[in-house]
């Protein structure tokens, strides 16, 4: 039964997950931050290019697959905590069997740290996207958005601490910052267990108005394969023009980023996205998530194509970029767990991040992790993406 249009919004179980998916970010930033040098020093430096794809690649199949392993398994939030719980253990786990193992030291060139890596990064996707699902049941379809916003502030913020938080991890060094990161990992986890069971917040009822021949329910183990790689591809679509803004703006002229920092550019916008996520959440809830998305990403395509063309613009941009950001990323975070029915939240959230993650592993094989970046190629990819992405995006209101 769907949910009432009525329905108040439960905040506290939306600041649970906000709260949990805080922690598995600060996860992975522990996890970057001593990956390259921890590799390094087992003489394992062949192993760094493929670890910097890996999340990606790993990430198109463990996400969606996880998050439709939860759809079947229980699609409520209360029978979403135990594939949730499971993962952030392990990986908390793996966390302080790997501190341990460096304390006591490891032998030169050992396959036991890689394995270990792979491990914790297969565990923490595992509960990525049944977490990111239980955020479905915070409010009715209109005001997913706004929920979906309080993801944008977390994401944000904590993207713009990167770069000390980074520095701080590695003063302190692998061994205790992978301890403090398993700590943190547990009391996000205790965080959202400690909520009472609710019911669903829009139940069973699929959606109608988007994607023809959508998933029925027949059938405990049937896959939405059409619909599942419309949204995969949305997903990867979106992610390569965000990517683009994050990853790559800041190499398009050399000369701007050594004045400004390359670093600081990314970690201005997102904060300017985290700071304007409310308004970006309030304005798609207003206009429907489907307008917003499309309406936000023409207007980032744009700003990119001018900042390209005119370059002395790029910092004056920079607040305007990170005000399209926010409304593009809260958009398509609702769109994950608003296209599929709302027992498919899961699938649907693991298909957004699993597409979203898989366009930087792209965006890195097309350019490489360093040095500059051509502006042609750079306006081929943001026009090619936005292009499939609108096309995969009715032009017509939410139901």
């Amino acid at each position: 039964m769907e949910a009432a249009a009525g329905q108040p919004i439960r905040w506290r179980l939306a600041w649970a997950v906000v709260g949990l998916e805080g922690a598995l970010l600060l996860g992975w930033m522990v996890y970057r931050a001593g990956q390259p040098t921890l590799l390094g020093h087992q003489g394992l430096t062949q192993l760094l290019p493929l670890f910097a794809l890996l999340p990606g690649l790993l990430g198109l199949g463990i996400l969606p697959l996880a998050g439709w392993l939860s759809d079947r398994r229980d699609p409520t939030a209360r029978g979403r905590l135990l594939p949730v719980s499971v993962g952030v253990l392990v990986a908390g786990l793996i966390f302080l069997g790997t501190a341990g193992l460096l304390r006591r030291g490891l032998p030169a060139g050992s396959a036991l740290l890689p394995l270990l890596m792979v491990a914790w990064m297969v565990a923490v996707q595992a509960s990525a996207s049944p977490a990111l699902a239980v955020l479905e049941e915070a409010a009715p379809l209109r005001e997913l958005p706004r929920v979906a916003a309080l993801i944008t502030v977390a994401q944000g913020l904590l993207g713009a601490l990167e770069g000390p938080l980074t520095a701080a991890a590695l003063r302190l060094g692998p061994v205790l910052s992978f301890t403090l990161g398993a700590a943190v990992l547990g009391l996000g986890l205790g965080v959202l267990r400690a909520l009472p069971p609710f019911p669903s917040g829009r139940g069973s009822t699929p959606e109608p108005g988007w994607i023809p021949g959508r998933m029925s329910g027949r059938g405990p183990w049937r896959f939405p394969w059409r619909e599942g790689l419309r949204l995969l591809a949305l997903a990867l679509s979106v992610g390569l023009v965000t990517g683009s803004l994050l990853s790559l703006l800041p190499r398009l002229h050399p000369g701007l980023a050594m004045a400004s920092g390359a670093g600081q550019q990314t970690a201005a916008v997102l904060a300017v996205s985290a700071l304007a996520a409310p308004w970006g959440g309030r304005l798609a809830s207003r206009w429907g998530r489907r307008p917003a998305l499309r309406g936000g990403l023409g207007a980032l395509a744009a700003l990119l194509a001018l900042d390209v063309l005119v370059p002395p613009l790029q910092l004056p941009l920079l607040p305007l970029f990170g005000l399209v950001h926010s409304l593009v990323t809260t958009s398509l975070t609702a769109t994950a767990l608003a296209t599929l029915p709302a027992s498919s939240a899961g699938l649907g959230a693991g298909l957004v991040l699993g597409g979203a993650g898989a366009a930087g592993s792209v965006l890195s094989l097309v350019f490489g992790d360093g040095g500059g970046v051509a502006g042609a190629p750079l306006l081929a990819v943001v026009a090619g993406a936005t292009a499939v992405a609108l096309r995969l995006t009715p032009d017509r209101p939410d139901p």
